[in-house]
């Protein structure tokens, strides 16, 4: 299923779940690369051990992720000097999931049993697997799931909408509503209909 998402997006954050049962009390499933490649090849479903949970980590228990652009751009090797990738290497930026686990000094800013997402960068800890060790600073409260919205849908939100605050605060404050009152600036989204676009148009 992964491959299949992977070869079919192109410019959006698509949902990506796991549905399936742990295959141990000591094992979890993951999708990851074993290499670079210029194809899916790469890419496989996977048992491997559990994460170990260190200082400041959370254990999370994946409910969903997605595949976005940057995700199968990395996979051939082109932009290893910006996103270099250690294998064998899971993927996913993305994710939404349950605290199951607290690290020494973790669960102060989130708890055991609480929903959370985040934003989990490329290259790093990756979130296509049924659980993950993350630090606590990388996940906040998911918001309350509004009509119409499911788990999938929140699931492709953290990577976009941190694009593009970042974008924002790199323009250094051109577009902000105390400026907009002042000389009316405007901002102009390009990509309203793409894949960050229309987290821009929200923000």
């Amino acid at each position: 299923a992964a491959c299949a998402l992977l070869s079919s997006v192109m410019y959006t954050a698509v949902p990506l779940f796991l549905v399936a049962a742990l295959a141990s009390n000591e094992t979890r499933l993951v999708v990851l690369v074993d290499r670079y490649a210029e194809n899916l090849s790469a890419v496989l479903e996977r048992a491997a051990p559990l994460p170990t949970v260190r200082a400041g980590e959370t254990l999370l228990r994946v409910a969903a992720s997605s595949v976005n652009p940057i995700d199968y751009k990395v996979l051939d090797g082109s932009l290893k000097s910006l996103f270099p990738l250690h294998f064998p290497q899971i993927l996913g930026a993305d994710v939404l999931g349950t605290v199951v686990g607290c690290g020494a000094g973790a669960c102060s800013r989130v708890r055991l049993g609480e929903r959370v997402w985040g934003n989990l960068g490329v290259g790093g800890v990756g979130a296509w697997a049924e659980t993950v060790a993350v630090p606590e600073a990388l996940v906040s409260i998911a918001p309350t799931l509004l009509t119409g919205f499911d788990e999938a849908a929140l699931a492709t939100l953290p990577l976009v909408g941190m694009t593009m605050l970042q974008a924002f605060n790199a323009a250094a404050g051109v577009f902000t509503p105390r400026r907009h009152e002042s000389n009316r600036s405007v901002c102009v989204i390009s990509s309203g209909s793409g894949g960050t676009g229309p987290a821009g148009l929200q923000i």
